[in-house]
């Protein structure tokens, strides 16, 4: 079944408290307007189960709503009342509540709690709505003819999948990603994720999702390992990493290198043992880069590094074998000699990539994690020079200017397809993210005057004079992202919280994980819509208009849209308006679903006796049309242009059930055998089955299997380009 498009824009918020102690660890939102019900006794400390429950099951219900508001009522009421049995649970797992009795809560112990049972309630509707299955929900096509007297076409189609991911540098705040990368990864949000950029916390994360390490294995890397120990450096460090050099000031935090060195190399390492029949026979892979394959499957985590660690160059090659583990990958640093952003990028596209290819991934990533004096700075050699590099965030904390195409004025243009596949992830800072989303208004005197002395200061620490102006840029980049920014929660969490305590990673962790799971709620059911200027010839929509629209459509949408069936004329439409999208179904229509140019019958044995079918001449090829009984002499060449010309064009063999045709479907295999140079013969296999079969080839039924009374051949063709052209008659 099928939902229908909205812009639909989710009213609940996360159910929280509105308490100064709660504001205090970042619970902002309110889910009630009067929380003095909750509490009993003289100092307020002790909550009352029933009206927290009472007021919890209602908010589940609102979450509930927001979430299936397009579903069908069936499916609604299937969430609903998954949702209503995991309520009781939850609120018992969340705030420990005995059966009939109220227990009192210290301060921490009350926000932590509301922060639980919140990402709990949302996971829990998410996985229920994730199991209702839709079909692809086709495009609206919407033609109005404004005041000006033109004629335009309003596009509303599905969200555009995540294909670029950009990553906000926070220092201690990053910790906060792993729960949110893994709600985003279960939800199959990430599924289609091409690229992924970050500067200092957001590069070490960045750096690890583009290897291939899932976001689970993160997360949990992150949970178990003791943050305050990523900060110092082992004894033997010199020894694995004799290249690696840092300033004096700072923490060298040689142990953050040594575990991104483990994580990519080992998640390299197993990948290739995994593939690697596959990749050693990869005609597309060159000697040299399958020495250097074989180097990274041998890696050794115990003995010098210096050239067995996974390189931007390596992971340039990685993502062309396998491009769905192995993500593009780009971090920054900014270079303290010239003042200048540095970008290290395994996009081979880019020019950047000729001066770090060589480049080890966790150095860039370290070198990009270089907060100024906490941290020292890192002295990497780029080209035979020695260049000094400090925290990327100098240079720009939201670098979305680094995915390919982006447009930071997409918002005032009417959107970006690139910017449409690109999400940031930005940190909530206490709810200022939320204002740099949704509030764009000029700021008063006292303001400017505010900010300007808190940039010179910036300026000053950072070394970077235009630090001001790359604070706006960041913040204009999250504002045009607009729903494509999402803000991550991470409680008291800051930039320099790098030992914090067990409970307060808890409490970052469980926020992270209830606002991506609100976040993808929200997703579901986001559009995207364009509005298009309609051009007319002689009364019908023009060449370019078609061109223009069809090019914006994702191709899922198109399929969505043949699969829909023809228009249905609403009620009070315009000729014009019902003709425009009848044109635009039967354009797709036609390209999803081509006519034959040609089929290759073989007729009955009278009309078999007229010709000399049976006897071809030497390189020729006689073919008898199906509507007419024709009889078509082609060369050898003309048939294989026929066969391999790469279109999509559906070709047929069709045969009658009789020993002469089958005879005669002897010699027309015989002479596609001896004309087309890479044919394969697949025995024994059904009329109808579907030979996969990756090459310029013509995959055929044996000759013998035509006597058998099947009374078809199945030939499925190939193009160059790997495109299937079939078509199947009995």
């Amino acid at each position: 079944m099928s939902a229908s498009l909205t812009n639909h824009q989710p009213s609940s918020m996360a159910w929280q408290s509105r308490t100064q102690k709660a504001e205090a660890d970042g619970i902002k939102d309110g889910w009630t307007d009067d929380v003095k019900g909750w509490f009993i006794g003289q100092e307020g400390h002790g909550v009352d189960e029933a009206a927290i429950a009472k007021d919890f099951t209602a908010h589940v219900q609102r979450l509930v709503l927001d979430a299936t508001s397009n579903l069908s009522e069936v499916d609604a009421a299937s969430v609903r009342t998954q949702a209503e049995i995991l309520t009781k649970t939850i609120l018992h797992d969340a705030f420990g509540f005995e059966a009939g009795a109220s227990r009192a809560f210290t301060d921490a112990q009350f926000s932590f709690a509301v922060v639980k049972a919140n990402a709990l309630a949302a996971e829990a509707v998410l996985e229920a709505r994730g199991a209702i299955k839709l079909d692809h929900t086709p495009p609206q096509l919407t033609v109005f003819q404004p005041k000006d007297g033109s004629l335009k076409l309003n596009l509303i189609q599905t969200a555009a999948p995540i294909e670029n991911l950009v990553l906000r540098g926070g220092g201690g705040k990053g910790l906060a990603y792993g729960p949110t990368l893994t709600a985003l990864d279960k939800s199959g949000a990430l599924d289609q994720l091409d690229r992924v950029i970050g500067t200092s916390a957001g590069a070490l994360t960045a750096t690890v999702m583009a290897a291939g390490v899932s976001a689970t294995a993160f997360e949990d890397f992150v949970n178990k390992t003791p943050t305050d120990t990523l900060k110092q450096t082992s004894d033997n460090f010199d020894k694995l990493y004799p290249t690696f050099s840092t300033s004096w000031v700072g923490y060298k935090a040689g142990n953050m290198i040594n575990a991104v060195d483990k994580l990519t190399g080992e998640q390299v390492q197993t990948y290739l043992h995994k593939h690697w029949d596959q990749i050693s026979q990869n005609p597309n892979i060159a000697e040299g880069e399958r020495a250097r394959l074989q180097q990274l499957m041998t890696t050794n985590m115990a003995t010098d590094r210096s050239h067995q660690m996974v390189t931007f160059g390596d992971m340039a090659l990685l993502h062309r074998i396998d491009p769905a583990v192995f993500k593009l990958l780009s971090v920054t640093a900014w270079v303290e000699k010239t003042g200048k952003p540095f970008e290290f990028t395994s996009d081979a596209a880019k020019p950047a990539f000729a001066d770090c290819k060589d480049i080890p991934l966790a150095f860039a990533a370290r070198a990009s994690m270089a907060i100024p004096v906490y941290f020292s700075t890192v002295k990497l050699d780029i080209n035979g020079k020695t260049v000094e590099f400090t925290d990327g965030g100098v240079g720009s904390n939201m670098p979305a200017h680094l995915v390919p195409g982006w447009d930071p004025d997409a918002a005032d243009k009417g959107g970006s397809d690139i910017n449409a596949g690109t999400l940031l992830m930005t940190f909530d800072d206490g709810g200022e993210a939320n204002n740099r989303l949704h509030v764009k208004e000029e700021t008063p005197w006292y303001g400017k005057a505010w900010n300007f002395v808190t940039n010179t200061a910036a300026a000053k620490f950072t070394g970077n004079p235009g630090y001001g102006d790359v604070q706006k840029q960041d913040q204009k980049n999250e504002h045009t992202a607009g729903p494509n920014t999402l803000s991550v929660k991470h409680g008291s969490l800051g930039t320099l919280s790098m030992s914090p305590a067990e409970i307060t990673k808890e409490f970052a962790n469980y926020a992270s994980r209830g606002g991506a799971a609100t976040y993808v709620l929200n997703r579901l059911d986001q559009a995207d819509y364009k509005v298009f200027e309609l051009k007319m010839v002689d009364g019908k929509l023009s060449q370019e208009s078609i061109d223009q629209i069809l090019g914006a459509m994702k191709q899922a949408d198109r399929l969505a849209l043949v699969e829909a069936g023809p228009p249905q004329r609403a009620e009070g439409e315009t000729d014009i308006s019902f003709a425009v999208r009848q044109t635009l179904y039967d354009y797709v229509e036609g390209q999803l679903h081509p006519e034959p140019q040609v089929q290759l019958s073989v007729l009955e044995p009278e009309v078999l006796e007229s010709s000399s079918l049976m006897a071809p001449a030497e390189d020729a090829l006689l073919v008898a049309s199906v509507e007419d009984s024709t009889i078509v002499t082609l060369s050898g060449s003309e048939v294989e242009q026929l066969f391999l010309n790469g279109d999509s064009s559906a070709i047929t063999l069709d045969f009658v059930e009789s020993a002469d045709s089958a005879a005669a479907g002897g010699d027309i295999y015989g002479f596609l055998n001896q004309h087309i140079v890479e044919t394969e013969i697949v025995e024994g296999m059904a009329a109808h089955d579907v030979v996969n079969h990756a090459g310029a080839a013509i995959d055929l039924l044996g000759p013998d299997d035509l006597a058998d009374g099947a009374g078809a051949m199945t030939a499925l063709l190939h193009g160059h380009d790997h495109k299937s052209m079939t078509g199947f008659e009995e």
